[in-house]
């Protein structure tokens, strides 16, 4: 028999109070000890805080509605719990494996939200009976919510460092990815196009596993041929994406070759924003200048990246590069510091403001560094944070419904990040 009680104690208003994590441990032993199996459904709305910063009366209604749409995503007796700000769990009773139909039902649901520039529901499942402990269930939950682009394996993670660095990777199992980039006023400055490796076993990789196996087959200046040709495919298919900046790494060998500088000169996107480490640029930096500025002749942005030490001796006046990309360990290093490492890293900032250099901030992690960050007046924000990377198709369908005033200049309608409190 169903546990009525456990309704009236779980179910809460969302836009009343949290459930919390004690609560809904609670919730799920209650849940599991009176049924033979249950689903439990993690539903995580990445952006959800930054969407909503400046009013909570409308944060509290948009948590409403994503509520509402998950609780109606079944019709089996069910529970929706509201974690934290942009946590949900769903625990519905089945009596078989039916847990593809109500993920696809709930971001079918999710679908129907208004399209606001951060909100991106992420979803975990999974299955369990009277003899899981809460506590397991809601770690593997959580395990669950690994983004997309992150290895897809358990175990066998652990070998596969030397397993794909021992293949041979083909430039046709390349995929890339888009990571939206945004200025501090909320709106889209563009993306950065990563590539992926789509591996036959394990999944979509990060370029660590096959970066140094493309330089060694030499075939560096072929991806990045493909991530220019993913751009202009983009653009062909959301012809208003055509002002939006475009950044990719390159490296130093493929920057000097007369093709890459050919290909650059024909290329219908201007927006573009070439990124090369640091190390490349300390190293023969006379030389390089001229190089950084007959690419940036074309109307090509070159951008300094992994800035990740504030204690590092780096030269901001060097007049042939235009952005500056704080790495993400700089910007943990941040999140977390104390108040003279903010003191020192805003001196450093100001050197670069003073040189009129644009400062991009990535690998953002959570909420009080955007809070910094926008203190300390960098000028865009890139991170999981903000918005996580998607397939080339996802992008696609993620443009057409943007709101134009997201895209464009403008800033009127849309909200800023909010200054911290001094």
């Amino acid at each position: 028999m169903i546990n009525r009680k456990l309704k009236r104690i779980c179910t809460v208003r969302p836009y009343v109070k949290l459930d919390g994590y004690p609560k809904t441990i609670e919730c799920i032993e209650q849940f599991k000890n009176e049924n033979e199996q249950v689903l439990g459904v993690w539903i995580r709305v990445d952006g959800y805080t930054e969407a909503f910063n400046q009013s909570i009366e409308e944060a509290e209604s948009y948590a409403h509605e994503i509520f509402k749409l998950i609780d109606e995503s079944s019709n089996s007796y069910r529970q929706t719990l509201r974690l934290d700000e942009r946590n949900f769990l769903l625990l519905v009773v089945v009596r078989k494996t039916n847990a593809n139909k109500i993920e696809t039902n709930i971001l079918r649901r999710l679908d129907n939200l208004p399209p606001f520039s951060f909100v991106a529901p992420t979803v975990s499942r999974i299955l369990f009976e009277s003899r899981d402990s809460a506590e397991d269930v809601m770690l593997k939950l959580k395990y669950g919510l690994k983004n997309e682009w992150d290895i897809q394996v358990d175990n066998e993670t652990n070998t596969i460092g030397v397993t794909s660095h021992n293949e041979r990777v083909d430039l046709e199992d390349i995929r890339c990815f888009f990571q939206p980039i945004y200025w501090i006023s909320n709106r889209l400055r563009g993306f950065e196009v990563l590539a992926r490796w789509e591996h036959p076993l394990y999944g979509i990789l990060e370029p660590n596993h096959f970066l140094s196996t493309l330089i060694k087959q030499g075939d560096m200046t072929s991806l990045f041929f493909k991530q220019l040709d993913s751009i202009e495919k983009l653009i062909d298919h959301q012809p208003h994406a055509k002002d939006l900046w475009f950044s990719l790494n390159i490296v130093e060998e493929s920057l000097a070759e007369d093709v890459v500088f050919e290909r650059l000169k024909a290329l219908r996107q201007k927006g573009l924003n070439l990124e090369l480490e640091l190390e490349v640029c300390k190293s023969n930096i006379n030389e390089h200048i001229l190089l950084f500025q007959r690419i940036r002749g074309l109307g090509v942005r070159i951008s300094i990246n992994g800035i990740e030490d504030i204690h590092g001796r780096f030269i901001p006046d060097v007049e042939a590069y235009d952005t500056v990309k704080l790495a993400p360990r700089l910007v943990k290093q941040l999140t977390h510091g104390d108040d003279d490492t903010i003191r020192m890293l805003k001196a450093w900032i100001d050197r670069f403001v003073q040189s009129n250099k644009l400062i991009i901030a990535n690998g953002i992690q959570a909420r009080r560094a955007i809070d910094t960050l926008v203190a300390l007046q960098v000028d865009a924000l890139q991170g999981f944070a903000i918005k996580v990377p998607m397939s080339f198709s996802k992008t696609e369908a993620w443009l057409a419904h943007l709101p134009k005033s997201l895209l464009f200049k403008d800033e009127n309608n849309v909200k800023q990040f909010p200054k911290s409190k001094k």
